[in-house]
Parts: structure tokens; C-alpha cells; sequence
């Protein structure tokens, strides 16, 4: 069973660990006051005044020029713009996207927290494995916590952006780019930490009532499998309306997987899974925590 249970301050779960430390709320690298500057809590058409000047400059340039710049294909997709703040904190710093790159990103806030959270759980002197990196905002993150990145894509032209994003923050060094398809490299990789978040299929999968990932591409559970001959520690990042028992079967016997629902402007954006050692409390704590356990 999953119970829904939001953080009233930050939105994210805290738990204890064995040895009774209490995982400290993700700090994001910023203060309350930047984060209140940077991270513009903008939902779908919730736009503010500095978003509509800053649109208005753009619009004082050819249209077209505006869409190739950001991006964008179209003005429907405008929304994931205006939220650029929150999946980049350092975007007018010369970030570049893709159309997948607008829905597909972690949220900064997000990746950070899942980062950090790794971080405190086994240490930082770790290999974490990116397996489908996209345009770098998980690998980002990873790199300004650990010391070596592995960060693999199949398209050549979002490894590119990538490498550049990576840049604009300053850890480009501590990432190794790998262009190829991960289900056919994955038995080349060695990694103390295996991070999955293969594509959803776009915007659409809110469609469904539940996520099944049968119906990725490739097939979630056989992804899973694969990875798991790399490391035990897997962090598997999936849609809100997940199918959870799905989750709950790939543990083996006596495993746990633990979810972690993540929050973003009090909404609900995505569900984490925890595999292996990442998974915060040990079977002796499991009957006085939340129930977010399997």
C-alpha cells in the first residue's frame, strides 16, 4: 500500500535513518530568499508579471526566431517555458532545450534532492550511471555531488546540449558523455548508483488512470531487469499515476523498494522508487514509518 503523504514545508519525505539521523530537508544550494526570486512557482497558465515583460522582448524579434531560440515548436507548448526557472535555475545563463527537453527535465529542486538524498544515504565518492540523460538535468545535479557522472543518450544532438548545459554549471569535467542506446551498452557499464528515467511517451500519459511500465519504450520492467546486472542501487523515475504494485514486484525476495512522491508548488510531479541500498530504513524501522514501503 502507498499513502500519499506531503511534507507541509518542502513537500518532500523525511525519514530516519538506522543510525537515528534525521535526513535534513534538500537545501537546493540556495537560500529561502533566491529561491523565491529564481524559483518562479508557475503552473500551466499561472504566469507572472516578469514572465509576460520578458515574453514581450522576445516578441519584439520575429516569432520564428523566438520558437527556434527557446526551443519551442509552437505557442501551445509556451507553458514549459515560462516555467524555465524551475527546471533551470541558471537558464538565462545560456541553457539550450529541445521540445523533449521542455517536458521531459527533472525540475532542478527535484534532481538535486534525489542527488543529495543518494549522497547521504552510501557517501560521495560513488559512480552514478545516467542511463538516459536527455538534455543533463539529473547529470547536472549528480555532478555537483559525486565525482564521476556516466551520462548516455541514443541522440547524438541531445548529448550536444547536454554537454553545454553541463557547462553553464561548471561540471562538465566530472561527465562522461556516452552517445549510444543504453539497452544495447548496458552490459559495458560499471556504477555503484544506476539512475532510470526512460521517456513516458510525452504529456499524454496523464491520460491514463494507471502508468503501466509494460508500455514504455523499452519495456519498464525488462529496463529494469538490465540495469539491475549493473547495481542493486537503482533509482527508477516514473510518472505520477504509476501502477505502484508494479514497482513492488520487481523487488526480489526479502528486497524493499521504497517510494517517494515528489512535490513541486504544492503539486504533485512526478514518483521516485528506491532499489538496493538507497532505501532509507532497515526492516526493524518499517512498522513505525510512513507507509511507503513494499
Amino acid at each position: 500500500q502507498l499513502e500519499d503523504v506531503q511534507d507541509s514545508d518542502n513537500n518532500i519525505y523525511k525519514h530516519t535513518l538506522p543510525n537515528e539521523d534525521v535526513i535534513n530537508e534538500p537545501s537546493h544550494h540556495q537560500t529561502e530568499e533566491d529561491k523565491a526570486t529564481s524559483l518562479h512557482e508557475v503552473e500551466n497558465n499561472e504566469y507572472s508579471e516578469e514572465h509576460y515583460e520578458t515574453y514581450d522582448e522576445y516578441n519584439d524579434c520575429n516569432d520564428v526566431d523566438f520558437y527556434e531560440k527557446a526551443g519551442i515548436s509552437d505557442e501551445d507548448n509556451m507553458k514549459y517555458w515560462f516555467q524555465r526557472y524551475i527546471l533551470f535555475e541558471k537558464y538565462d545563463e545560456g541553457i539550450k532545450m529541445d521540445e523533449e527537453g521542455w517536458y521531459s527535465v527533472t525540475p532542478e529542486s527535484i534532481a538535486y534532492h534525489i542527488a543529495e538524498r543518494i549522497c547521504k544515504k552510501i557517501g560521495p565518492r560513488r559512480i552514478i550511471l545516467d542511463c538516459m540523460t536527455g538534455v543533463g538535468g539529473n547529470a547536472i545535479q549528480f555532478a555537483n555531488l559525486f565525482p564521476i557522472v556516466f551520462a548516455c543518450d541514443i541522440d547524438p544532438k541531445r548529448i550536444e546540449l547536454a554537454k553545454h548545459n553541463a557547462t553553464v554549471y561548471g561540471v562538465q569535467n566530472r561527465i562522461q558523455f556516452v552517445i549510444g542506446d543504453y539497452t544495447a551498452l548496458a552490459p559495458r557499464f560499471q556504477a555503484d548508483v544506476a539512475f532510470l528515467s526512460p521517456p513516458w511517451g510525452g504529456p499524454n500519459y496523464l491520460q491514463q488512470e494507471r502508468f503501466d511500465i509494460t508500455k514504455l519504450r523499452p519495456n519498464g520492467v525488462d529496463l529494469f531487469e538490465m540495469t539491475r546486472r549493473i547495481t542493486c542501487n537503482i533509482v527508477y523515475f516514473l510518472p505520477r499515476n504509476t501502477d505502484v504494485t508494479q514497482l513492488a514486484k520487481l523487488a526480489r525476495n526479502r528486497e524493499h523498494v521504497e517510494v517517494e512522491l515528489e512535490y513541486l508548488s504544492k503539486k504533485l510531479k512526478a514518483l521516485v522508487a528506491y532499489f538496493g541500498n538507497l532505501v532509507l530504513l532497515d526492516d526493524s524501522q518499517l512498522t513505525n514509518s510512513p507507509s511507503s514501503y513494499f
